[in-house]
């Protein structure tokens, strides 16, 4: 199916020139709409009323299955309802290919607009183009962005690399120094933050703390944690950040049943701070984000636009996290300080 791109190169102008002709944006001259949806036509390319009419909007996330993007549907669903909207969903995996091609499945849909929470790192020049394509969707968009990206559409943020700041600067304030990860391969961006913080600290980024793998939740949060006490050696890691809080709870398990105590042998932080953490018999420290701000802001600025296209700024927002500090973290055990003063040495 022919891509807006296409287009562009077919009559000579920018993405961003052919997506507004498209919509009929105002401040497009009506020669230039009417060869941007002739050469359109010619092309076979998807041409319809941008849903004009429609009360619907799409919503693609990763997935449905954690505590985080789940709370994030049922948030977007809560305030579309309240406008007078209604949603559907499509699940675009933790790849750049998948939440592609969910874009390309939901545009087939009679949608007004479109609501994208994109979770893969930008680490390649054919990412960021892919990256910029749904920036220049057809119908008016939200990116809801695990990156820093400026572009021509409304996009919101969490500061992931903030976020793994608070956790480290907490267990560096409390005395730790040998510092681990537990975590997913889909979760790489508070990996890299880690390591990249470590280092600008002059603290060890030793291979044997950071386990990461393909299972997911609980489950992999258990078996990291038993790689990581089956692993490593002297001195031993006294604390981890797991990348998100169903995975610290899998890692608790695991540390509970090898006779690892949380938090006197090792404190544990986990992101997201989910309801959950209040009832546990272990009480998780954990970066909360603001997960319901965020869910309700892209709904307003994807109506703003709807109802405002011809004086809609684009806006590009960064929400800050906070750190939650419950009972799962505390100073280093003497004798665990006394071995890592001794490695220094």
């Amino acid at each position: 199916m022919p891509k807006m791109r296409d287009i562009a190169e077919k009559t000579g102008l920018n993405i961003s020139t052919v997506s507004r002709a498209l919509r009929d944006a105002p401040d497009i001259s009506p020669e230039t709409v009417s060869l941007v949806k002739r050469a359109a036509m010619q092309m076979g390319y998807h041409l319809r009323a941008s849903g004009r009419g429609s009360n619907t909007i799409g919503l693609i996330v990763p997935e449905v299955g954690s505590h985080y993007y789940s709370e994030m549907v049922e948030t977007i669903e809560r305030e579309l309802k309240k406008r007078g909207y209604s949603m559907i969903v499509i699940i675009g995996g933790f790849d750049v290919g998948g939440i592609l091609t969910a874009f390309d499945q939901m545009l087939k849909h009679d949608i007004c607009g479109m609501i994208v929470n994109d979770c893969f790192v930008l680490n390649a020049k054919d990412d960021i183009q892919k990256h910029d394509r749904i920036a220049h969707s057809v119908v008016p968009l939200v990116l809801i962005s695990e990156n820093k990206v400026i572009l021509p559409v409304d996009t919101i943020s969490i500061a992931n690399e903030m976020a793994v700041r608070h956790a480290l600067d907490h267990l560096i304030e409390l005395g730790h120094r040998e510092i681990g990860y537990i975590g997913e391969y889909a979760s790489d961006v508070r990996y890299l933050a880690l390591t990249r913080y470590l280092k600008e600290l002059g603290l060890p980024v030793r291979e044997e703390y950071m386990k990461r793998g393909r299972e997911r939740f609980e489950l992999g949060g258990y078996l990291r944690a038993k790689e990581l006490l089956k692993e490593q050696g002297e001195p031993r890691a006294t604390a981890v950040l797991a990348c998100y809080d169903q995975v610290a709870l899998g890692a608790l398990d695991a540390f509970a049943e090898e006779g690892v105590r949380v938090p006197e042998d090792i404190s544990v932080i986990g992101f997201d701070n989910i309801i959950l953490n209040d009832y546990l018999p272990i009480q998780l420290t954990s970066i909360s984000n603001p997960t319901e701000q965020l869910s309700a802001l892209a709904v307003k600025l994807l109506m703003d636009n709807i109802h405002e296209k011809e004086t809609h700024v684009v806006q590009n927002v960064s929400l800050q996290p906070r750190l939650v500090v419950r009972g799962s973290t505390c100073p280093p055990h003497a004798n665990m300080q006394r071995n890592q003063e001794d490695a220094a040495r």
